[in-house]
């Protein structure tokens, strides 16, 4: 897991041009942020319940702001062969509390019923650690953050096509990845992945596995404030 956190943080270094701002001023925080990551990691490598606080991470997130700040998020990603764009709205109060809103434009079959069930089933995963997670899902597409295609059936999810048999947390792990995390499950394809908790939800979305998000998840959502 401690790769996860250098892939991370390398990733956040390496993407666009840094927009004058949050960004700027936060260029000199990301060694809190390393440390409290870490520890918290470490931590859960030696065993220690899983709820452990972020200690450290709340000052190097928070306290860099005097006031609001709402950032729209356009990041690329890379993990092995696969890439995409985290694109959502994060907000802070500057008191602790991160907001995310994901705007989803979905292009197939429409159910309210099932896309209830997604949308309760993606915010409880994510709205936990100070971070609460907004998932709404608008009618144009020019108004989404990203366009899902929704295909009837079963079929193997990702962060642009859902399937309607897909249950709540199949969808929770995809918006993981719109939020800009990375899969923590073995593929043969990036033997050098490393491999979070059986019960992450960027591992696995199997009901039997419980799965659900740690708090290295929200820390790296909410990093995304600084580098948009």
């Amino acid at each position: 897991m401690i790769l996860a956190l250098w892939a991370l943080l390398l990733s956040l270094g390496a993407g666009p041009a840094r927009a004058a701002g949050p960004c700027a001023a936060a260029d000199g925080g990301l060694g809190s942020l390393v440390g409290g990551l870490a520890g918290l990691l470490d931590a859960h490598a030696a065993g220690a319940a899983p709820d452990s606080d972020c200690d450290g991470i709340e000052d190097a997130l928070d306290d860099r702001f005097d006031g609001p700040v709402s950032v729209e998020i356009e990041h690329p990603w890379t993990d092995g062969i696969y890439s995409w764009t985290a694109a959502f709205t994060l907000a802070t109060t500057g008191e602790g509390q991160h907001r995310a809103t994901l705007r989803v434009h979905l292009d197939g079959p429409r159910d309210a019923a099932r896309e209830q069930g997604w949308e309760r089933a993606v915010e409880d995963t994510w709205s936990r650690e100070g971070l609460v997670l907004d998932l709404v899902f608008v009618d144009r597409a020019a108004d989404a953050h990203s366009t899902v295609q929704v295909r009837h059936g079963e079929g193997w999810a990702n962060a642009g096509t859902w399937f309607t048999e897909d249950d709540g947390l199949v969808v929770a792990h995809e918006v993981g990845h719109q939020l800009g995390l990375l899969d923590e499950y073995p593929d043969p394809d990036l033997p050098q992945r490393p491999v979070g908790p059986v019960d992450s939800i960027m591992r696995s979305a199997r009901a039997a596995h419980r799965p659900r998000s740690y708090p290295w998840h929200q820390a790296g959502i909410r990093a995304l404030l600084h580098c948009p």
